[in-house]
Parts: structure tokens; sequence; C-alpha cells
């Protein structure tokens, strides 16, 4: 496991993941990420982060993937 990111860490880390397994942009990445949300870590034990993407299906879906693979590496924000 890694040092906890930054919010602001984690989506740049999951638009170039995105960019780089499911094409289009890192910005366009970035944007349908949506909103990043930190958790309290007493009521979230294993994360403490969650995203709330948005655009098409198949943009949620890449999104969905990537933050499942990045969790396991990042559980937590700083």
């Amino acid at each position: 496991m890694g040092r906890p990111l930054n919010p602001e860490e984690m989506r740049e880390l999951l638009a170039s993941l995105l960019e780089g397994a499911a094409g289009n942009r890192r910005e366009h990445w970035a944007a349908a990420i949506g909103d990043f949300e930190q958790l309290p870590t007493h009521f979230n034990v294993r994360s403490n982060w969650q995203v709330h993407p948005r655009g098409s299906k198949r943009d949620i879906d890449a999104i969905q993937k990537a933050v499942d693979l990045v969790r396991q590496e990042h559980p937590y924000v700083a």
C-alpha cells in the first residue's frame, strides 16, 4: 500500500489510468470522475473515499473499474 494521496492526486491518478486504458483525454476523465468525497474512517474502515461519476454509461463503467483497481493500492486519501 502506498502513501495516502490527497483528493486531487487521486483524481489525477484515476484520470491518467483511464486515459491509457479507455482512451479519450485526461481532462475528459478528470471531469467525468465527478465530485470526490472523503468519508469518515470510523464509518468506512476499508476505504475513506468515493467518487460520483457522470457521463455516458461507458464512461461510468470505466470509472468504476478504475476506482476498484486504484482503491486496492490506495484505500485512503489524506
